[in-house]
Parts: C-alpha cells; structure tokens; sequence
C-alpha cells in the first residue's frame, strides 16, 4: 500500500488524486495532480507533494508557472431603456489575476457616462452609470453598439436601445 504523507499546505492552488492506494507486485498507478488557477495572482509557485510505501519515500516537486491574464467582464450585454428609463447601471469586473484599464468611446449623442475611463485591479469591480438624452433625438427607436475597450483584455461590447415617443400635438381653426 502507499498514501500521500504529505502535501504542502501553503499550496491550495494543488490537488492530488488518489491520495492512497494498493498496489501488487510490478503493478503501476497513475496519481493525477491538478491546479486551480483561479485564485493566483500573476508569478511562480512550487509546492512538494510526499509519497510513502512501508519504508520508501519519495518526493515530487510540483512547479506552476501563471502569466498575467486579465479578464474584462460585463453584468450585461444589453441595456434597454425603452421609452422611460432615464439612467442605469453597468456593472465592470476584473475576474483575471492583474490589472486592467478600460475605455468607452463613440456614445452616441443621445447617450452619457459620468466615466469613460478607468482601472481595475485584480477582482475589483466598477459601475457606469449611462444615461438617455431622448430631447436630441426624433421620435424612434434607437440601439446603438457601445464598445467597453481594454489593452489588457479582449473588448466587450453593449448593446444600448431606447425608445422616443412624443404627444402629439394638433390645432384645429375649426371654431365651435
């Protein structure tokens, strides 16, 4: 029989299967080791994982290079105001592991952001707050593609729709 003895415990980011085990005479196993990433900022990281049968011991170091991989994510990719909505609110995260700058440019004329521009650090999020001006438009319905950019991250895009509609109004020279 043999086990893990030992697994660093400094190093959640790793994880060994099976942990124990039988073996018979000349017979192999294939003991899988896995990383989550998830949590890692950008750099190097090493762990050894310990191996013991009767009196054997046997070491394995485990080495996990991580690159820097910011990752842009939008809470929606479309905004719809129809005809009443005035202003809501988008949501920018960073789900990567090092910082990113983001940007928004090509509003169109009836659109406004109180930022076009920003940081976020590794799992930070943000919000734009993007409001209607339906007074520079013709009455209509209006969807326009708003494109959030990064250097450091694909862009996104978000798709932004509103609704005009205005009274009409009407004089007669009828007298009654």
């Amino acid at each position: 029989s043999w086990s893990v003895v030992s697994s660093e415990d400094g190093a959640p980011w790793l994880v060994v299967t099976p942990l124990s085990g039988e073996l018979a005479g000349g017979a192999g196993v294939d003991v899988a080791f896995g990383v989550d990433r998830s949590a890692l900022a950008a750099g190097s990281y090493s762990a050894t994982v310990t191996f013991a049968s009767g009196d054997s011991v046997f070491a394995v170091e485990v080495a996990l290079e991580v690159s820097e991989q910011p990752l842009l994510v939008l809470s929606s990719e479309v905004l719809s105001f129809g005809s009443s909505l005035t202003d809501t609110l988008l949501t920018l995260a960073n789900r990567g592991n090092a910082p990113l700058s983001w940007s928004v440019d090509g509003l169109p004329a009836w659109l406004t952001l109180e930022d076009l521009a920003g940081d976020l650090g590794m799992g930070e999020e943000g919000s734009l707050r993007f409001t209607v001006d339906r007074s520079v438009v013709a009455p209509g319905s209006y969807s326009e593609d708003v494109i959030v950019g990064s250097a450091e991250s694909e862009d996104r895009t978000v798709t932004v729709s509103i609704d005009v509609e205005r009274a009409v109004f009407g004089v007669s020279s009828q007298v009654l």
